[in-house]
């Protein structure tokens, strides 16, 4: 026996043969080939069973059929209805950022008629708070944009149409950033030190941060470190991978410069030492202070001591080593200045009253002469002697003066007698020229008549006693007595009598 059988599937004459996914009217027609002996009989794997030639209300499968002929051959063939795939829907959602309406949902469609090749899908999108809907047709992938934080229903359907697909989506709310920001000023004025750290919770990670002063760090899981900041206003802009962005601003803070006034006191006396100079209401910088002059050894108090009369610089430094450097100067104090008088006395001019006028300095004024008197002034002098006198004032400055009394200050006058006896009487025996002795550079000078030097004296402590060798015999003889202290040339006759 043998027999050959054809098939037709409806209601399409090729794959799906069914339009949507759960339809049950497909049929199954079985045609045996010419020349086959009939009548035929047919039972189908259906239930219940179907005997006719075409199987009718048939679901996606696979089907058999048995057919008889009339020469009682038994011929089974199969044969299988086609569905098309259910359409599917899957929603991707992006969380909308906290307090705003920029969620994300993306739909990707398939199933339907794509099973079997391009087709666009009917959809039907509904806001199930606030219950808008909107109607369109999509091909496979839709984006629905600023959408605030709800729940959201998608009805789609394809072309055939099918059953419609219902997709319920709830577009969540990211929690809210939350950043907290600390950060250290700047240590000194002008010095750009200042840092700031950022910790973030909430959003999605990882975190970027944008600097309005340039500066940005990405991919951060937790936070941030930005340093270098000078003083001033900064924002930082934080975006999550949500893309939410919050804005924080801070303001670099930069001490005051450190300033400071001075008290400074100059020495007592010329060439002292016990000047000092004290810093005064420091302010500004970051307490507390600290000192160093410029003294040898270095000084480090608030007051510099045992200053001498000359430029000093002080540094002071707060506890950021940030400075202020200053320098002032401390004057010499002024010598004693004396102004000193001689005045002579005595009917011949042997002796002077020394005296010193103070000009200067404070008073009352202490005096020590060389000759022990306590007064601004001595009398009794003696010419040609050298006076010392110490001063000192109420301040404990002392100066010092020495005063000679010259002969030509005091000059008194030579008389030299024109004759003298040296005959041995004790009376008049030598020649004595009054007052000679007091220059000690008197340069006497006897000729004879016939110009030869009998006798020569520098200084004329010691008279001449009319001797060359021997005594000399009466006659006249000739002096020339020079005194260059007070610039006088004496000369005359003197005679030796017998």
């Amino acid at each position: 026996c043998g027999l050959t059988l054809a098939f037709t599937e409806g209601p399409q004459t090729s794959p799906p043969n069914l339009d949507c996914p759960n339809d049950c009217d497909g049929t199954i027609l079985v045609i045996p080939s010419p020349g086959g002996q009939g009548p035929f009989t047919y039972s189908w794997s259906t239930i219940p069973v179907q005997t006719q030639q075409a199987a009718t209300g048939l679901c996606a499968g696979i089907y058999t059929v048995s057919i008889t002929d009339g020469g009682g051959c038994l011929t089974v063939a199969i044969d299988s209805i086609v569905a098309p795939p259910p359409v599917t829907a899957v929603f991707t959602e992006v969380p909308a950022c906290n307090g705003q309406c920029n969620g994300i949902a993306i739909l990707n469609v398939g199933g339907g008629c794509s099973g079997f090749g391009q087709c666009p899908y009917p959809y039907v999108w509904t806001n199930l708070t606030t219950f808008t809907t909107i109607i369109d047709t999509v091909d496979s992938i839709l984006s629905f944009t600023g959408l605030c934080p709800g729940d959201y229903s998608i009805s789609v359907t394809d072309i055939i149409p099918c059953p419609a697909t219902i997709v319920n989506v709830t577009v969540t709310e990211a929690d809210a950033l939350l950043p907290v920001v600390s950060w250290t000023d700047a240590t000194c004025p002008g010095v750009c030190n200042g840092s700031s750290t950022i910790t973030v919770t909430g959003g999605l990670q990882p975190y970027t941060f944008n600097w309005s002063n340039g500066q940005s760090s990405s991919n951060q899981s937790a936070g941030t470190i930005v340093s270098g900041l000078c003083a001033g206003p900064y924002d930082v802009t934080i975006t999550d991978t949500l893309g939410c962005t919050i804005t924080e601003s801070i303001t670099i803070v930069e001490p005051l410069p450190i300033s400071f006034t001075a008290n400074p006191v100059d020495p007592t006396c010329n060439g002292g030492c016990n000047g000092t100079i004290s810093v005064t209401a420091p302010a500004g910088g970051t307490p507390p202070y600290s000192y160093q002059w410029s003294t040898v050894p270095v000084q480090t108090n608030i007051t510099a001591t045992g200053l001498c009369g000359q430029s000093y610089s002080v540094t002071v430094s707060d506890i950021n080593l940030c400075n202020t450097i200053e320098t002032y100067v401390l004057n010499q104090a002024n010598m004693l200045v004396t102004n000193t008088t001689i005045i002579c006395t005595g009917a011949a001019n042997t002796s002077a009253i020394a005296s010193v006028e103070v000009l200067n300095g404070t008073m009352p004024y202490t005096y020590i002469w060389s000759n022990s008197a306590t007064s601004s002034s001595i009398s009794g002098a003696n010419l040609g002697e050298t006076y010392g006198v110490t001063i000192t004032d109420a301040s404990g400055c002392d100066g010092q003066e020495s005063l000679f009394i010259e002969t030509d200050i005091c000059p008194v006058e030579i008389i030299v007698p024109n004759t003298f006896s040296p005959n041995g009487d004790g009376f008049n025996d030598t020649w004595i020229i009054e007052n000679l002795a007091v220059y000690t550079d008197a340069n006497v000078i006897v000729y004879n008549r016939w110009g030869d030097i009998v006798f020569t004296s520098n200084g004329y402590e010691t008279p001449w006693k009319g001797k060359f060798g021997t005594v000399l015999p009466a006659a006249v003889y000739y002096y020339v007595i020079t005194v260059e202290s007070i610039n006088k040339t004496f000369a005359g006759s003197v005679t030796i009598v017998k």
